[in-house]
């Protein structure tokens, strides 16, 4: 072979290799051979371009930087390796002439990002889905999108995001923080640009709104009363985290404040200017919306008799939070608290005070900020309508999610489902199952059964309870968790309904 290559040479060395590889010609090769031909071709290639490129650096004496990267969950790679080669379109010309289909050939390849079975629940994958680039079909990322939608009803990840609805409720676009967290626009006075990067939350106090319910014996009057205590003891609380963070040297964490993962100070500089202004945010945590307006009026909050208490729990938060920044020039924000191992704690708090209450404090956890309670029944599209317009009033966190079944063999119902949350909400994901059994190979769908009192993860198939030989992996509240939760988590787990 020749640089550069051509459609010739790489079809002459396809055939070379078939032959001296595996004793074979282009009419009798199987598609694994010709697959294994190409990544040998492709191997010579970087070879060859290799010594070029070292007799060129020492011919010009040519500075040389050497960068170390740990590549992670990095997918398929051969046709990604012939575009950066240079030569995709002529090794696709090449395996055309030779009789084979370029596309079948690449998707042969084992998917590295998948892994053996397991959910990989860091780093998080997010994928930008906006107009113009990515979102219709004639978008020229639209196949990126499909191959991100293809991966997440195996593995979850990535999640998916959309450009404009971000946009729409915080000013700007900017990723999620982790599973749910998002700063408000802010333009920097300086430069009159809008700033995405390095920029952070300092944390989250969580009001647990069912008690407040409780104590108040449903008498509307003394509910707000005492809420409005309890949030001032949040404001107090959040308050003295900020305190704590002034005066806070650079020093203590260079790598944040010095070299620009959050900042860019000079040595000995505090933090101080970071913590006001809207350059970072503080969050006003929220849990058990749900479980507040059932006791509070009879009804569900999806129901008109229990919304309208809903949405002005929600517009009390939010004032309060403006309250407070327009005080203070710190930027408080409602954020809706994902209530990860918390949720078992408030519920067993919640019973050691009030009792069981029928349908407010009889299940081991309380639902996360806003969401529709897991056992109700109702379908995605209702669902994520109806919790938009709580989103809109979390704009310093939310994320909303529908249960599905396996979706791996229908794609076009996945992407109907994107296409609705794009219409309509800011941020919302598919729950469906990652799970895989050691002992006997199911992937499928692992079970959670009672056992001396408790909940355990069974696979279906051998009946395997080992948790050190079991792959779980489930959005428990925004995040991916794996290998097990406490029994509170567990139980809201296997009470979820499906939506679609």
């Amino acid at each position: 072979m020749t640089v550069p290559f051509t459609t010739q040479s790489l079809q002459d060395a396809l055939t070379a290799k078939l032959a001296l590889n595996f004793g074979t010609e282009p009419g009798e090769a199987t598609d694994q051979e010709m697959l294994k031909a190409c990544a040998l071709v492709l191997r010579d290639v970087m070879a060859l371009r290799g010594v070029q490129t070292a007799k060129e650096t020492k011919k010009e004496q040519k500075k040389q930087v050497h960068y170390l990267s740990l590549e992670f969950l990095m997918g398929r790679s051969l046709m990604k390796n012939a575009y950066n080669l240079g030569v995709l379109p002529e090794l696709k010309e090449a395996l055309g002439n030779l009789g084979f289909k370029s596309g079948d050939l690449f998707e042969l390849e084992p998917d590295a990002g998948l892994g053996n079975g397991e959910t990989p629940i860091f780093p998080i994958q997010i994928f930008r889905v906006k107009e113009g680039v990515s979102y219709n079909p004639g978008d020229p990322n639209y196949d990126l999108k499909q191959l991100a939608l293809e991966c997440a009803t195996k593995r979850m990840y990535p999640d998916v995001i959309f450009y404009e609805n971000i946009v729409k409720i915080t000013g700007s676009f900017k990723a999620p923080m982790g599973c749910r967290s998002f700063l408000q626009g802010w333009i920097d006075p300086k430069t009159g640009k809008d700033v995405e990067d390095g920029r952070m939350n300092l944390g989250v106090v969580t009001v647990n709104i069912p008690r407040i319910a409780l104590e108040s014996h449903g008498d509307k009057d003394r509910f707000w009363k005492i809420f409005d205590e309890r949030l001032e003891l949040c404001h107090r609380a959040l308050l003295c985290r900020h305190e704590r963070l002034m005066g806070t040297l650079s020093d203590a964490a260079p790598i944040l404040w010095q070299y620009g993962a959050l900042a860019r100070l000079k040595k000995g500089e505090t933090i101080d200017k970071l913590l006001v202004g809207g350059y970072s945010t503080i969050s006003l945590g929220y849990a058990g919306l749900y479980e507040c307006v059932k006791y509070m009026t009879g009804h569900s909050h999806t129901e008109k008799e229990g919304t309208p208490f809903a949405m002005a729990v929600m517009q009390r938060m939010n004032d309060k939070c403006a309250e407070w920044k327009a005080a203070s020039d710190i930027d408080f924000s409602l954020y809706g608290t994902p209530l990860e191992s918390t949720t078992y704690k408030f519920a067993k708090c919640l019973q050691k005070r009030f009792g069981l209450v029928p349908g407010i404090t009889d299940r081991n956890y309380i639902t996360n900020s806003y969401h529709v309670h897991v056992t109700e029944q109702i379908d995605a599209f209702t669902k994520l309508k109806f919790e938009s317009d709580f989103q809109k009033l979390s704009p310093g966190g939310a994320i909303s999610y529908v249960e599905v079944p396996n979706m791996q063999d229908n794609l076009e119902a996945v992407i109907k489902v994107m296409q609705f949350i794009y219409e309509n909400i800011m941020y919302a994901e598919l729950n469906t199952k990652s799970d895989y059994c050691q002992v006997c190979g199911y992937d499928g769908e692992i079970q959670i059964v009672p056992e001396d009192g408790k909940l355990v993860w069974e696979c279906p198939k051998c009946h395997n309870r080992d948790q050190n030989k079991l792959n779980v992996a489930r959005r428990t509240c925004g995040y991916i968790g794996t290998q097990f939760w406490n029994q509170g988590r567990t139980a809201e787990i296997k009470d979820r309904v499906l939506h679609l």
